[in-house]
């Protein structure tokens, strides 16, 4: 139940040197006005009662939640409404299998059916996917970027930028329908380029397209003419492009980089005729992996914000945290010139993919981010509405290879109750997740994981980190110092500064597929830091419940792979319970997961696996 809040007045105390305000206790909360940190709301209503906290904010993500796996290495991933239905269907674009996939939201709350192809080729590589109504018909198209790969000729390689047509406005897809075709690595945009009220396409290409261009939507229905030049310089690199009006005029510039600069180009005339391009920042170490625009300090024009990681020889091994950055460049007049960089954060390592977006509800911009290292699902809030960030909150650690592309991350209403939940493509797991934005009732100012759920708060080692969050679960470690960046606490990281050895996470997406003989299979998402896997199987009773921490004897002590055939059948009436774990061959067995009071899980049985 949820109580108004409502200060009426306020008590002041003068002292010797002191003036403290102390804000009446509102009398609608039904428990009393007992109000032991005195910010005027009653113990019994308040979610930090010994902490004050007037805004009483609590954003908190709940587990990860599978969408599908595996998604042979996973890249990009958005929701829209593909089938009419009115609530957010999610389209995955995958490397390995060349599959352009959509996914049914069911019951509208996030529960998603079986994947549907939209396309499928078996040397493409889906690696960028964005929504669109290329058509004008009203319902969301699908534009993608595909590479055609020839192992044994990469001269041969292809990349298309092409589109598909939702043909019944249900999630019927046409065949592909191709806008341009180049040679080198490619990012692309949606935007109203030339003021007509339809989807253009712009795009920036590497290697031997070096260029930043756009395609004009001729009809409004999805005939493109040809490449229009937006900016040439053949000697620069382009690794990502956005477009926003970043000078106020109404109409779509076009923002790009190279590979040590952010720059920006001026659509002239509103038509399609741009300047040459401006310097919005310098990154001199090389690796600009991400531009976009938007409003970070709440003055109604578009501001810039950009992902750093160093790229020049030798760097990617330097600790100096200032060669892998998240900034932003304040549009000081509202026409495009742009202050100096503020820094959003340099506790990041990888950051290939951002988005602002208001997490917590509050009418400003927050900023979204996937890490590579550590697989880290990120959110970092806009404090003050200013463009003041807080520090990172982790929303998973689970999504391994995230952020390997622009896309990989982004927020929607998956489920349909007011607020943008966060989904993830990880490439080196194959997953598609989504992650519920959640309220705990634990307030974020006394939350000893402020980005988790966990109403618990259970703390296993007493450092005052939950243990949902805590990257050494068993070992007290309040400072978290993590140096290799590998998710692993340095306190019970049996390698701290190799980041590929390490204790393994908990195996989440555990899958299962009966045989028609009665075996049955196990997949799983490879996790980061496992040499091997076991596997361990119990007995559930036709009651369905069994002796706490007896998970039954191993029968796989050192599995090579993630999937597994247990050919063994269950007595009539009766069940398997299967519990699956990784090993490190340095730092030995990694985590079991947690139990339902948030305490590690262990398995007693004497004959449990190693």
């Amino acid at each position: 139940m949820r109580y108004t809040i409502l200060i009426v007045s306020a008590l002041v105390i003068v002292g010797a040197s002191t003036l403290t305000v102390i804000p009446e206790v509102a009398a609608d909360c039904p428990g009393g006005t007992l109000d032991t940190d005195m910010d005027g709301i009653a113990d019994a209503c308040d979610n930090c009662p010994d902490v004050p906290n007037l805004d009483q904010r609590d954003v908190d993500f709940g587990p990860q939640r599978i969408i599908r796996f595996p998604d042979e290495k996973a890249r990009s991933v958005f929701a829209a409404d593909l089938d009419g239905d009115g609530d957010a269907d999610v389209v995955s674009g995958s490397w390995d299998d060349g599959e352009l996939c959509w996914y049914a939201n069911t019951d509208g709350a996030g529960t998603f059916g079986p994947a549907s192809a939209v396309s499928s080729d078996t040397l493409g590589v889906y690696y960028q996917t964005l929504p669109g109504d290329i058509d004008g018909d009203q319902d969301t198209d699908i534009v993608a970027v595909l590479i055609d790969e020839h192992p044994s000729d990469p001269e041969a390689n292809q990349i298309r930028i092409s589109w598909f047509r939702n043909e019944d406005g249900n999630g019927s897809f046409s065949p592909e329908l191709v806008v341009q075709t180049l040679t080198g690595d490619t990012a692309v945009f949606l935007t109203d380029v030339d003021g007509d009220q339809d989807q253009d396409i712009v795009w920036s290409g590497l290697d031997d397209d070096q260029l930043v261009a756009w395609h004009e939507n001729i009809d409004g229905a999805g005939s493109f003419g040809p490449a229009r030049l937006v900016h040439d310089p053949t000697s620069l690199q382009r690794t990502t492009v956005f477009a926003a009006d970043l000078d106020g005029d109404q109409d779509g510039d076009v923002l790009f980089a190279s590979t040590a600069e952010v720059l920006w180009s001026e659509n002239r005339d509103g038509a399609g005729t741009f300047d040459p391009p401006q310097t919005v920042g310098q990154f001199p170490a090389g690796g600009v992996r991400a531009v976009i625009a938007a409003d970070v300090d709440g003055d109604d024009d578009n501001d810039v914000l950009a992902a750093y990681q160093c790229a020049t020889s030798g760097c990617s091994s330097d600790p100096d945290p200032f060669l892998r950055r998240i900034v932003w460049y304040e549009n000081t007049d509202g026409a495009g010139t742009f202050a100096g960089e503020r820094l959003v954060s340099m506790d990041v390592t990888a950051p290939n993919s951002i988005s602002a977006v208001d997490l917590d509800g509050d009418d400003d911009l927050d900023l979204l981010a996937g890490d590579v290292v550590g697989g880290k699902v990120l959110w970092f809030e806009n404090l003050d509405g200013l463009g003041e960030f807080g520090p990172p909150m982790v929303i998973s650690t689970l999504a391994q290879g995230v952020a390997l592309k622009v896309g990989s991350v982004s927020a929607h209403d998956v489920d349909g109750d007011g607020d943008l939940d966060v989904l993830s493509a990880s490439s080196f797991d194959d997953k598609i997740a989504w992650y519920e934005n959640l309220q705990d009732g634990v307030g974020d100012a006394c939350d000893n994981c402020p980005a988790r759920f966990n109403p618990d708060q259970f703390d296993e080692d007493l450092d005052g980190i939950g243990s949902s969050c805590d990257n050494c679960t068993t070992d007290a470690n309040a400072s978290q110092v993590d140096s290799d960046g590998d998710g692993a606490g340095d306190v019970c990281d049996c390698a701290p500064v190799d980041g590929g050895d390490h204790p393994p996470r908990r195996i989440l997406g555990l899958a299962l597929e009966n045989l028609e003989s009665g075996a049955t299979t196990l997949m799983w998402p490879p996790v980061a830091g496992a040499d091997t896997y076991s596997v361990t199987r119990g007995d559930m009773p036709a009651s369905g419940t069994w002796a706490p921490d007896q998970y039954g004897q191993c029968i796989e002590p050192s599995l090579p792979g993630s999937t597994y055939t247990d050919p063994a059948v269950p007595a009539s009436g009766e069940g398997f319970i299967y519990l699956v774990g990784g090993t490190n061959g340095q730092c030995g067995a990694g985590s079991l997961g947690f139990g339902a009071g948030g305490a590690e899980r262990v398995n007693s049985d004497p004959q449990a696996c190693p």
